[in-house]
């Protein structure tokens, strides 16, 4: 028997938190000894601290350690799902609202708990006014600064936090060559603080790929670089057909409370003019950070995420849909990457979806 799963929409109802204690979180990580680490029960301070961290540089608005590699692993997400904050005490009371927002769309689409820093909390999000837009991917360890200029304008925070919440510029996909040309004689040769570096580091590729392993490659993404980017003349990066030209119209468009999430149901003609907005999360968006922080009944599967540990979470899926179905709990949610599957017995309650495109199962 061939059963084809194809696009469905999400089940309603689920619940979306922000700003609540779920659960406290101890995560502690190796990549950063020289940022600021807390005992438990100290309070951090609020004062401001720099821009750029001693040991760190800046790739574009990312925060990189000078030792950490040009292609970093994926899967550096906030443990739990908690993902604590603290306000310098140089953010204006309204800036400290924008912020909130800002968070709340994010939390809208995801089981992430944004949250102010409790006692206890060992890692967390730094947020100080600055001169920059920048942050670093996942947690680092200790407390890890947020910088924002652009405090007017919603989605270069949203921008920003994605970054924190661990996903990188969309163009850096490992398969991004399909649907992007990078025409890098048009990349200043200058770039940041010293002036001599070549901007050309910006448009690198990720080795990274769980981030991206459930989704098409998305022009409409609040991450996506724009079209003149580090430009010394000339569009710096081109859109490829003929998925330039592609209609994002959705089955799933319900991604969190209405209005949160980005559909377009219009053709748009070519994407070159609407890659690199800054107006809404797109439609895929909000599913890939939904996958990377999901509800605990969801399981994941991809037959292409081969690996010695599979334990059906998003960055270690199981391989077999039988696996998934075994693993998932009753009324739970199975998350399968596109391809084809040998056949399976469900023998209970389960939600199978395919997010990316048609599943084969014979």
């Amino acid at each position: 028997m061939r059963l084809i799963f194809t696009q469905s929409k999400k089940r309603a109802g689920l619940p979306r938190r922000i700003l609540e204690v779920l659960m406290v979180s101890v995560f502690i990580c190796v990549l950063a000894p020289a940022i600021a680490r807390a005992e438990v029960g100290q309070v951090p301070s609020t004062d401001p601290v720099p821009e750029v961290p001693p040991g760190a540089h800046l790739e574009d608005d990312i925060l990189r350690w000078d030792f950490e590699p040009e292609a970093a692993p994926a899967g550096n997400f906030w443990a739990g799902g908690v993902v604590p904050f603290v306000f310098s005490s140089n953010v204006t009371a309204t800036n400290e609202t924008r912020m909130l927002n800002a968070m709340q769309l994010w939390g809208n689409v995801t089981n992430a708990n944004i949250r102010p820093w409790q006692t206890g909390d060992l890692n967390w999000l730094f947020i100080q006014d600055s001169t920059i837009n920048s942050s670093f991917v996942g947690p680092q360890g200790g407390s890890q600064v947020v910088n924002i200029v652009s405090w007017a304008s919603q989605f270069i925070i949203v921008h920003e936090l994605g970054h924190a919440l661990g996903i990188r510029h969309e163009q850096s996909r490992n398969d991004r060559d399909t649907y992007v040309t990078i025409n890098y004689g048009n990349i200043a040769s200058t770039c940041g603080t010293s002036g001599t570096d070549s901007c050309a580091h910006n448009f690198n590729i990720d080795s990274a790929t769980e981030p991206w392993l459930y989704s098409p490659y998305d022009y409409d993404s609040v991450m996506h670089y724009g079209p003149t980017a580090f430009t010394t003349g000339g569009n710096t990066i081109d859109t490829d057909a003929p998925y330039d030209t592609q209609d994002i119209s959705y089955v799933n468009q319900d991604v969190g409370p209405s209005g949160q999430c980005f559909t377009n149901d219009v053709p748009v003609g070519s994407w070159q003019a609407g890659i690199g907005q800054r107006t809404h999360l797109s439609h895929w968006d909000c599913r890939m950070m939904s996958f990377i922080y999901p509800e605990d009944n969801w399981r994941f599967v991809s037959a292409s995420r081969v690996g010695a540990t599979e334990t059906g979470l998003f960055t270690l899926p199981w391989d077999t849909v039988s696996e998934g179905v075994d693993g998932t709990p009753s009324d739970g949610v199975v998350w399968i990457d596109g391809g084809t599957y040998s056949a399976v017995t469900i023998n209970k309650p389960l939600t199978l979806l395919a997010p990316k495109g048609t599943v084969w199962i014979d």
